[in-house]
């Protein structure tokens, strides 16, 4: 899921604001999702896939910073900073982000590991900083592209997993579209959202080039 470019020629910079390129890999639900910015290189251990403490060494031997996303809240998260950032591993927590539930910012595991003197910046998600901007051109009535407009020649179908967590949650994600996913307490919400987040997705990254075709989910039983 590399980006158009890494290292200098993935830099804009403008106004004291600064454009720098980044991955959302490796992403686990055993352990987190992780995020890499600004490093000169894509990296991926696929052999050593959940040793993120390898992954967080090469991107900051390539003048890169690493965290956690989700707010370390949603794909157990709070395992890969126990693993990770209690060895200096990690740089920042994502905190401002689209994908959870309404309310106030979900900061227990960000507290937890400042209380115990880790240095932590506070991150805030593009796809938050999207959600938002999208919200307001709608205020502002704006238009923009709608993908369930019925009168749309550009309607898709997307085939969505839903899953319940531990914690009672119910995730969706969309195999069509890496990286598009979110959560809600209940299946109405997490319909709603996912929603959300395909038309968010399709914004900023586009169509697929691929489309898959549906064909059924299995379960397996092996020994581990």
């Amino acid at each position: 899921m590399a980006y158009y470019a890494f290292g200098a020629r993935g830099r804009y910079q403008e106004a004291g604001r600064l454009l720098s390129p980044g991955q959302e890999e490796p992403r686990t639900p055993e352990i987190g999702h992780t995020i890499s910015l600004g490093a000169r290189d894509f990296v991926r251990i696929q052999p050593d896939y959940y040793s993120f403490d390898k992954l967080f060494d090469r991107v900051h031997a390539l003048g890169g910073v690493t965290g956690f996303a989700h707010q370390a809240m949603s794909f157990h998260g709070c395992r890969g900073m126990a693993l990770n950032t209690i060895r200096g591993k990690t740089d920042f927590l994502e905190l401002a982000q689209f994908c959870v539930a309404e309310g106030p910012l979900l900061v227990q595991h960000y507290y937890e590991f400042l209380d115990m003197g880790f240095k932590l910046t506070a991150l805030a998600g593009s796809y938050g900083q999207v959600a938002l901007l999208r919200r307001l051109r709608a205020g502002l009535g704006l238009k923009g592209p709608r993908i369930e407009d019925e009168d749309s020649p550009l309607l898709r179908q997307f085939d969505v997993v839903i899953e319940r967590d531990e914690e009672g949650y119910y995730v969706a994600s969309v195999p069509q579209l890496p990286g598009c996913h979110t959560q809600a307490k209940s299946l109405d919400e997490v319909t709603q959202r996912i929603r959300e987040a395909v038309e968010l997705c399709l914004e900023v990254a586009g169509a697929p080039e691929q489309t898959l075709e549906f064909v059924g989910i299995q379960r397996i039983t092996i020994a581990a």
